[in-house]
């Protein structure tokens, strides 16, 4: 068993305790249709686009995509889908009260229009990072998760997996600017008053064992120092941190 099945299926075990649902999949294996499990199998491949199947075993039904529109290596080892370039969204539940699960293979510049459509279709983002040291092109994983309706979820993943196909081959967005730090004219005094586009380039955490459980977010930003600063107030003001304090 995988380790992506391995936390889907305790996090899932958890959600369906809170939740207060209990739920009794049909074995796809025994009926030999995958209709006959709790989900709507035909459903989910509808609305995802991608093809899946039914695992008895863990309960689940997992769309797969593989990006095969990639030629990465990694120290010059040619890396196909099936070494892990695949994304995946595993669905669990019943229609009613579903959990979903993912991860999703992306390039950089596909990272932050991907980002956008997960957290407007009503999914959280809950990790980004990297797999692979020196591989080439550079791949991020972005971790996705949500609750609620299945059609809803298979919706948004679908919207999701729509959004890598739009934005594959060059197509995402790639920040650039000619700056020298040593040359800036920029006001500080300005920044510190208003505290942009602004990419998040990473998710994850820096501790073990802490509580409360704390995430860290990092960020890059290219454009006028103003609508920078207004970006980063704004996602301060979120925390309600209290600006000036260490």
């Amino acid at each position: 068993m995988g380790s992506g099945m391995k936390i889907f299926r305790g996090a899932f075990a958890l959600a369906s305790a809170v939740a207060g649902f209990v739920v009794t999949p049909v074995s796809a294996a025994e009926t030999g249709d995958p209709s006959r499990s709790a989900l709507d199998g035909q459903q989910i491949e509808q609305l995802t686009g991608a093809n899946g199947t039914f695992d008895a075993k863990e309960g689940v039904f997992k769309v797969s995509v593989p990006r095969t529109d990639l030629r990465v290596t990694a120290a010059g080892v040619k890396i196909p889908p099936s070494m892990g370039l695949t994304s995946w969204a595993a669905f669990g539940g019943t229609p009613q009260h579903t959990i979903v699960m993912g991860d999703l293979v992306l390039t950089e510049d596909q990272v932050n229009p991907v980002m956008s459509v997960a957290l407007e279709s009503g999914l959280e983002v809950t990790a980004l990072h990297n797999h692979f040291f020196w591989d080439s092109p550079k791949v991020m994983f972005m971790h996705i998760g949500g609750m609620g309706e299945e059609k809803a979820l298979a919706a948004g993943v679908g919207k999701v997996f729509a959004k890598i196909n739009q934005t594959s081959g060059g197509a995402g967005e790639v920040p650039k600017a000619q700056v020298d730090p040593a040359q800036t004219t920029i006001d500080g005094a300005k920044i510190d008053a208003i505290l942009g586009k602004i990419d998040i380039v990473a998710i994850h955490q820096h501790m073990t064992g802490e509580q409360p459980r704390v995430l860290f977010l990092h960020y890059w930003g290219v454009g006028k120092a103003q609508d920078l600063a207004r970006g980063r107030r704004s996602a301060l003001d979120r925390t309600e941190t209290k600006l000036g304090a260490r």
